[in-house]
């Protein structure tokens, strides 16, 4: 999958100190990354238990976010950049990720 993320948003990840000084954080987040990429639809994702894919809602409706670690609050959110016309209606309908192929990080944050 392609996973775009703009360049004020990378400078701000890479230099987020909480994920340089904890380890075992940066090397999950890592490994998310590369789920993210090396996955060739969203679908596909949403097979994996451990991320625990799921949409949000109010203001951040038709974003998801997955999960960095099971004990931490921290996630990674990102919106769909090539969505079916008909998935903006039916959004909770996993099936239909299977067209999604693009997707854009929007932020790495603790929910709490």
């Amino acid at each position: 999958m392609e996973v775009i993320i703009k360049e004020k948003r990378k400078e701000r990840i890479q230099n987020w100190n909480f994920f340089k000084k904890n380890h075992e954080l940066n090397k999950k987040l890592s490994l998310r990354m590369s789920q993210l990429e090396s996955s060739p639809t969203l679908y596909d994702l949403s097979l994996l238990p451990q991320l625990r894919m799921h949409t949000l809602s109010w203001n951040r409706e038709y974003e998801i976010a997955i999960d960095i670690t099971k004990t931490s609050w921290y996630r990674i959110t990102f919106k769909c950049l090539d969505w079916a016309e008909d998935l903006m209606n039916d959004f909770l309908n996993t099936e239909k990720y299977k067209t999604v192929t693009k997707i854009e990080i929007i932020e790495i944050w603790d929910y709490h």
